[in-house]
């Protein structure tokens, strides 16, 4: 677990990151590891555990993050600018990213800065020491997102969504892209086969040379740029608590895509973002 944290940004209400804030870098020590995962075991009347989550997998739901630092300067009066840009920044959401020391990769999480500790003795001048302490409430992302798409040439089609596969945690927020060629699609549906995903679009159709975008992550649905949620539904099978999942572990996802109408030059694209618990 050779990382440090290195810096945090503030969203602003629109969702992107404000300016970059550098986390002290001197001395500096951080939370590593991905923190614990909650449970679902209740009490047997035969004294035993019932077991809620089945076979699935338990996934880290949030963590408290340390970062311990110090600031170094000959100008005591740069400490205040310092300090007081950190402290403004105290009780705000932003992404927070690692930097792993040996690869130079980076990572980053959603994130609320929630505490704000120092001490200062006199004649302490050139050096400040802080703590900052962070509520992790995402996995650790990649820097940059991940695409994929492929050509749907007949019906049904499937197809594998490979991942990294040094990427250990599953992916709840891939955005889904079907661009209707040639004809119209009027019923469409995608299936994960290795966990029993399963969505549905029927109802409406998918015009020539247009696309539905389905955000699993933000829940929403969108037909050529208009809402299409009451379109949409989960199958009889669809067998997690998700719409559609990625699981970690490289060439593991087989996607199978089933539809009415729409030429064999439609396409689906897979956009996410690589995600580490």
């Amino acid at each position: 677990m050779s990382y440090i944290l290195e810096k945090w940004a503030p969203l602003t209400v629109y969702g992107d990151s404000q300016e970059l804030m550098m986390l002290p870098p001197y001395d500096a020590t951080s939370t590593t590891g991905p923190g614990g995962v909650p449970t679902q075991y209740v009490p047997t009347v035969a004294g035993g555990l019932f077991d809620g989550l089945g076979g699935a997998d338990a996934h880290v739901l949030s963590q408290v993050i340390r970062h311990a630092g110090t600031f170094v300067s000959i100008i005591p009066a740069d400490f205040d600018t310092r300090y007081q840009a950190i402290a403004g920044a105290l009780g705000k959401a932003g992404r927070l990213w690692r930097k792993w020391i040996g690869a130079e990769v980076r990572h980053w999480c959603y994130a609320r800065f929630t505490a704000l500790e120092g001490e200062k003795a006199q004649g302490q001048l050139a050096y400040q020491p802080i703590v900052m302490e962070f509520t992790r409430t995402s996995p650790w992302f990649a820097e940059s997102a991940s695409t994929q798409q492929v050509v749907l040439g007949v019906t049904p089609y499937s197809f594998v969504v490979t991942r990294d596969g040094a990427a250990n945690a599953p992916v709840f927020d891939a955005i889904i892209t079907v661009t209707a060629q040639g004809v119209g699609i009027t019923d469409l549906v995608i299936e994960n086969t290795t966990n029993g995903s399963y969505i549905r679009f029927t109802g409406a159709t998918i015009a020539v040379g247009k696309s539905l975008v389905i955000d699993c992550g933000a829940g929403t649905v969108k037909n050529d740029g208009a809402d299409a949620i009451a379109y949409f539904s989960l199958g009889a099978s669809h067998a997690i608590p998700d719409w559609l999942r990625l699981e970690a572990g490289g060439s593991v996802n087989t996607i199978r895509v089933t539809r009415a109408g729409g030429g064999s030059n439609s396409t689906i694209r897979f956009d996410w973002y690589e995600a580490w618990k």
